[in-house]
């Protein structure tokens, strides 16, 4: 039987570095990585004897938007010290054109977050909910997978009761 697993990350080809273990009833690991590189994410499983098997290795490349007019943001929105792009406002939109295989939302979760509607070319998709119980950590807050061709997302802030608004870092075209 499999007791946990260990993660390890390599960007662009350089040394890798544990980014997590997986252990017990914990199955999931998430972790934020930064467009304009080349990652290599390998995995090794541990038997409850500490045997450890071969690492499973798995290719991503997370490409940065080409282009700055890519992003289209409504007024409502500012920029944050850190360069992440804030807003406090219900109705607040963000638009997102990308020709890609995948597109993902680097944003804050937190405490201080609301739901965002999402449309992608124009179709209601699922809701993005940025609201949890603990302070604002940066994650991977949306990712999908799109057919090959030019696309849109974008996101209109709602009223969610007190936790109205959002902050997103960036916006990832995922190879």
């Amino acid at each position: 039987a499999v007791c946990g697993s260990t993660v390890q990350a390599s960007a662009d080809g350089g040394r890798y570095q544990i980014i997590g273990s997986v252990t017990g009833t914990r199955r999931r690991l998430r972790a934020v990585l930064a467009p304009g590189h080349a990652y290599d994410i390998r995995v090794r499983a541990r038997d409850c004897r500490g045997a450890h098997g071969p690492w499973q290795t798995s290719h991503v490349l997370v490409r940065a938007a080409s282009g700055a007019s890519a992003v289209i943001y409504s007024r409502a929105w500012y920029t944050a010290q850190d360069g992440t792009r804030a807003t406090p406002a219900a109705g607040a939109r963000v638009s997102f054109t990308f020709s890609a295989d995948a597109v993902g939302i680097l944003a804050m979760r937190g405490w201080a977050f609301g739901t965002a509607a999402v449309y992608l070319d124009g179709e209601r998709v699922p809701t993005l909910d940025l609201h949890a119980a603990h302070r604002a950590r940066l994650a991977l807050a949306y990712r999908v997978a799109v057919p090959s061709g030019r696309h849109t997302l974008t996101l209109r802030i709602l009223r969610d009761g007190g936790h109205t608004g959002a902050a997103i870092r960036a916006f990832a075209v995922l190879g």
